[in-house]
């Protein structure tokens, strides 16, 4: 499930950026505006006229949905489709500077327990982090091209959301009662760790192909900690 992500566009001369339906935050010198597109969550869209240059920063899943205790490839298409008609752009040809891929998993047991036992292994090069104030519901794992995070997906939901969207999220698959796991990983240099340097496109965040090596390498990663 693709989460958080930035992407970054060179804009072609037949290129025309619409912006009318978007919020215009703030300028800077260096010639970016920052604006937001409001959805069910805003989302970040940057903009370098000088460059040539529009930039997406954000969830689309909480743009599309408002909550990302699921996001299907589908889901994803469709909140893209939806930024192309905003911006009259094709979007699906911007570079993908960083972005979270991540999974939930139904544990036995508290995910609290779970997480609270996991740890980085010897040599992984993860350095951990965490805030008494998780209370042990959240883990993270720093290192220069990855964040990796444990959380309770559930506690997530209800210290965030309102009655109403914890309703929708249920009615969608959510057991309150159930122990959901979630473990995701941010890539900071996703080019490096997953496509031996080569740029990866908005659009192959759902291609087949690379979803598997998403899967795989999360996987991976999943062995860098142990329980």
């Amino acid at each position: 499930m693709i989460d958080y992500l930035g992407a970054t566009k060179q804009l072609k001369p037949k290129d025309k950026p619409f912006l009318g339906h978007l919020h215009h935050e703030a300028s800077y010198q260096s010639g970016w505006d920052k604006y937001l597109l409001n959805g069910c969550r805003s989302i970040e869209i940057w903009h370098n006229k000088p460059a040539g240059i529009i930039r997406i920063k954000g969830s689309l899943a909480y743009f599309y949905q408002g909550h990302n205790f699921f996001f299907t490839n589908r889901q994803f298409v469709e909140a893209t489709n939806y930024l192309n008609d905003i911006l009259h752009l094709n979007c699906y040809d911007s570079m993908v500077d960083i972005f979270e891929y991540g999974q939930i998993l139904e544990v036995k047991g508290l995910p609290r327990n779970f997480i609270q036992n996991h740890r980085e292994r010897p040599k992984s090069g993860l350095l951990l982090y965490e805030n008494p104030k998780d209370r042990g519901n959240f883990r993270r794992w720093e290192a220069p091209e990855i964040r990796l995070k444990m959380y309770d997906a559930g506690k997530n939901i209800q210290q965030k959301q309102d009655k109403e969207m914890q309703e929708l999220i249920q009615a969608g698959g959510w057991n309150p009662k159930g122990n959901h796991l979630k473990f995701e990983a941010y890539y900071k240099k996703p080019e490096a760790l997953l496509n031996r340097g080569r740029a990866i496109m908005l659009a192959d965040l759902v291609n087949p192909n690379f979803n598997k090596i998403f899967r795989a390498d999360l996987y991976n990663l999943s062995l860098a900690t142990e329980n």
